[in-house]
């Protein structure tokens, strides 16, 4: 066997002890300005015990309503005892501009909800302070009673503009009158109505686009952007704060005219959507994992 016998020059070692003698420094990197918020319970909703669901509307140039709600079932089940008559739901804010990332406006609301109220959801609102003609990024934290009932949640709020997205309320009609839709999702069979403080009886034209059999493009393909948006299979025009359904399947969008880009979109994919809840509503998701000749094997 033959040994190989190292040789370090004594200049090395005398390096190495000279280094010993002071503390490693740390390279300083910097941080996005929201490194600090950690938002992984919105992709891993197991992570918290409460889910709110929260719609923002611009009320003015300067001031807007978050209005949320809460799961009954939820609520119960993060109450300390089961004899509690209040959840004590604590509501942090902080209101950031966009292009600054500093604070326009925060706060923080305590509300103390009862929890015996029969009704699937049980919400509230609160009001925060604008700039005119600001993009603002809204970091709201729900806090409850128990531990893991905590969730943190971020908004885009565009107060840019009179024809954004923020100045429009979604309702639908129940028996005991109009009820706040959280999402931009519509069924048929049911009356709606459209609320704005700025455009209140403002007539849009309202273009209707109905699905089209597509096939996912995969991650590594490239394709050409479409140069030419298609042309609507149907055209009406709705006047803010009157009563209308949306009874054909598609998408449904709102111009402030004829040729000006959508302020806002509704979907009726069906009254299931985004649930699934038949057999047949698994084929479009299955879209983005499956080949060709695997959906036409499921699809026949």
């Amino acid at each position: 066997m033959i040994r190989i016998k190292a040789i370090i020059p004594i200049s090395f070692v005398l390096m190495i002890i000279a280094l010993s003698c002071y503390n490693p420094q740390i390279a300083e990197v910097e941080q996005s300005p929201s490194y600090k918020y950690n938002f992984s319970s919105l992709y891993n909703p197991s992570e918290t015990s409460i889910h709110p669901q929260v719609k923002v509307f611009v009320k003015s140039d300067t001031e807007a309503t978050v209005f949320f709600k809460l799961s009954t079932e939820e609520i119960k089940a993060n109450l300390q005892s089961q004899m509690d008559t209040s959840f004590k739901l604590v509501v942090k804010y902080a209101l950031r501009d966009v292009a600054t990332f500093e604070i326009v406006d925060s706060g923080v609301n305590i509300f103390n909800i009862n929890p015996r109220v029969d009704a699937r959801f049980i919400g509230s609102s609160f009001n925060i302070n604008l700039i005119k003609g600001s993009q603002n990024k809204l970091i709201v934290g729900f806090t409850g009673p128990k531990a893991y009932s905590g969730s943190r949640m971020i908004f885009d709020i565009d107060n840019s503009s009179d024809f954004s997205n923020d100045r429009f309320i979604l309702e639908k009609k129940e028996l005991n009158g109009y009820e706040l839709v959280f999402d931009n999702f519509v069924k048929s069979g049911r009356n709606y109505r459209i609320s704005s403080n700025t455009f209140d009886k403002y007539s849009f034209n309202v273009s209707l686009y109905g699905f089209d059999d597509y096939i996912v493009i995969p991650p590594y393909y490239i394709a050409d952007p479409e140069e030419v948006l298609p042309e609507p299979d149907s055209l009406f025009t709705y006047t803010v704060g009157d009563s209308i359904s949306f009874d054909s399947i598609g998408y449904y969008v709102f111009r402030a005219s004829s040729n000006s880009e959508g302020v806002f979109c509704l979907l009726n994919a069906g009254n299931t959507f985004p649930e699934i809840e038949i057999l047949s509503d698994m084929y479009e998701p299955l879209k983005l994992v499956a080949t060709n000749r695997e959906l036409n094997s499921i699809k026949e």
